[in-house]
């Protein structure tokens, strides 16, 4: 049989060998930490409820043979499945919208309207270079007004620095991607065209229809699916060897033949499968990193908060794009789940980033929730029945362009002196979304 080891054990590594042993293999999965799942677990909080990290839902794909894998296994009268646009919303310039979550610059002055769509139509057509920073990305895209009234605060707030020290891609996984500027006539006209079908927004969630299934479990949060896939896997005998990392590989005639993990175990190793950062695995081959760039990370706060009343809205989500507020995004778990479920309160988390190793204070938790308060996003006589403060260190990686360069370098390195080893996850230069992430993986694991 063929020894498939992969190591992570995050939404790609846990992906992979489900894939893997679909086809046949004997998989090994390696996770650092003792729990699988990274932010896509869900933990017990205040009130014995479960909450979310980061991933508050499984979408499908459209892709039939991913999907297959993906839903295997789950019990569909257990969840709740959404097949209409979720309900997002979105506070900017004192406004909250709570018909999309993205922002809406309708809100803002008639002259920064004006001039914004002015710029954004103006740019049709030039012809400009790749750009170098997400600065020169979104002044060729969206020009100077949004860059300076709306781009540079909320990724200040948000990454902690300028844009012009980012990658040209570096708001795409914080919803910074597209903007309102028109009512729902105009903007479905506009969108038609290829130009600004990805950077414009509809004027309203019903102005189109999504095509994406999105799950939900009745009980025990998004991280049913984890709890589901783990099982998947230990039905079908792989060695889940959580709470371990590699501490050595036999590597040569350009292959890895075995694997020796923290907790001694020796694996014979046919095809290795790479989801965390490349460097390791090069240190682990003896090869050089001498142009390696110590990446930057920001911190996740999230607030699990339970309060005595209903949110003041049906939301699933929205959010913030004040500069001026720590909030993010926030999840109302009672919005997605059907009545009757929660008893004694209602439970919603803010997602907080902050700089990595910043201190944040349980107090902080009063001030989100005066801060949804001020959105209108909960009641005003509305009162904090328990609250919990969880810290994900190092969970979000500023996507610089030199980081980004360093990394496909890096790839590119392992994959050239290494036939049998797959890059997926954190090792590729792939996306940050989850459908993304799964349809990748799979193409990446196709050839195996």
């Amino acid at each position: 049989m063929v020894n498939a080891v992969i190591v992570g054990g995050g939404l790609s590594g846990l992906f992979a060998a489900r894939v893997l042993l679909k086809k046949g293999l004997s998989v090994t999965l390696v996770e650092q930490s003792e729990k699988l799942g990274g932010l896509m677990r869900s933990d017990v909080g205040p009130g014995g409820r479960f909450y979310d990290k980061g991933t508050h839902f499984v979408l499908d794909t459209g892709v039939n043979a991913v999907d297959e894998i993906l839903l295997e296994g789950m019990d569909i009268s257990d969840w709740i499945c959404i097949e209409d646009n979720l309900k997002e919303g979105s506070f900017f310039n004192g406004v909250l919208n709570t018909e999309s979550g993205c922002p809406d610059i309708r809100t803002a002055s008639p002259t920064i309207r004006t001039a914004a769509a002015y710029e954004l139509i103006s740019n049709l057509g030039k012809s400009c270079s790749e750009p170098s920073s997400l600065k020169e990305y979104l002044l060729n895209t969206f020009g100077p007004c949004l860059l300076e009234n709306f781009f540079t605060p909320n990724i200040r707030k948000l990454l902690g620095c300028a844009p012009e020290t980012l990658a040209p891609d570096a708001h795409r996984a914080l919803g910074l991607s597209r903007v309102i500027l028109f009512d729902s006539i105009p903007a479905k006209v506009l969108k038609s065209l290829d130009a600004l079908s990805e950077v414009l927004a509809y004027g309203h969630r019903n102005d189109h229809q999504s095509s994406i299934r999105k799950f939900y479990p009745k009980m025990g949060g998004v991280g049913r699916w984890i709890v589901n896939c783990e099982e998947m896997l230990r039905r079908g005998n792989a060695n889940i060897a959580a709470g371990c990392t590699v501490a050595s590989i036999e590597f040569g005639d350009g292959r890895i033949s075995s694997v020796r993990l923290s907790d001694g175990q020796r694996i014979e190793c046919d095809h290795l499968v790479w989801s965390t950062a490349p460097i390791g695995l090069l240190k682990l081959m003896g090869l050089s990193t001498s142009n390696s760039t110590r990446p930057e990370f920001r911190d996740l706060a999230l607030h699990h908060i339970v309060m005595d009343q209903p949110p003041s809205t049906d939301l699933h989500y929205s959010y913030c794009f004040d500069p001026s507020m720590q909030s993010y995004r926030t999840t109302f778990y009672t919005s997605i789940c059907p009545p009757g479920v929660f008893e004694g309160g209602h439970h919603f988390t803010v997602e907080q980033i902050t700089a990595h190793d910043e201190p944040v204070l349980n107090s902080n938790s009063i001030a989100v929730f005066q801060e949804h308060k001020d959105m209108g996003l909960i009641r005003p006589d509305a009162k904090i029945i328990d609250s919990e403060l969880e810290m994900w260190p190092r969970a979000l990686p500023v996507a610089t362009p030199q980081l980004g360069t360093v990394l496909r370098k890096q790839t590119n390195l392992v994959k050239a002196s290494a036939t049998n080893v797959s890059m997926i996850g954190r090792a590729s230069d792939g996306s940050h979304f989850q459908q993304g992430i799964l349809t990748s993986t799979f193409d990446a694991l196709a050839h195996i």
